[in-house]
């Protein structure tokens, strides 16, 4: 990921430290967002997610930011196994 602008450096200098603070390179990363909805519980499982940019009002380069990281079927699939598990996987919770 490389991001255009000096304001984003502290961001992409911590996103690339994330390893050396985890102690190890993760397999995999799990996003959770409450802007992505549906109305049924969902995992995105495709091995290539692409970035949506749906937000308004930033800076133009922000529109221009890629991150190819993959996506893991395997990872999303045992998501959805354990949140089968849940004895309500629908209930909605406040952000606070």
């Amino acid at each position: 990921m490389v991001l255009q602008k000096p304001l984003y450096t502290h961001l992409e200098k911590s996103l690339q430290a994330m390893p050396g603070d985890v102690g190890t390179i993760p397999k995999a990363i799990l996003v959770i967002s409450g802007h992505w909805e549906e109305p049924d519980f969902a995992v995105m499982t495709s091995p290539q997610p692409s970035m949506i940019y749906d937000y308004s009002g930033f800076p133009e380069h922000t529109y221009r930011v890629k991150y190819d990281a993959p996506g893991s079927p395997e990872v999303a699939a045992r998501v959805l196994e354990l949140a089968s598990r849940l004895t309500n996987p629908l209930r909605r919770t406040d952000h606070s």
